[in-house]
């Protein structure tokens, strides 16, 4: 079992594939943070994925998220 959030990030032409340990519906959203515990002190806003998401769909491509482990 996976104690963290890795990530794996795929791409091919117009399409972003995001593998994480665990999917939410909040993932995309502004200010979302996936850990809890993280503070100012640790760094990240939330913007990450929603500016990359905005940038992506811009350029006609998607971004999509997947559940799972990452080796």
């Amino acid at each position: 079992m996976c104690s963290h959030y890795p990530v794996r990030i795929e791409s091919n032409y117009n399409t972003v594939k995001i593998y994480v340990v665990k999917k939410t519906k909040k993932i995309f959203k502004r200010f979302y943070r996936v850990s809890s515990d993280r503070s100012i002190k640790s760094g990240g806003a939330g913007f990450g994925l929603a500016i990359t998401q905005e940038i992506v769909q811009a350029h006609q491509g998607s971004l999509t998220l997947f559940p799972g482990c990452v080796a």
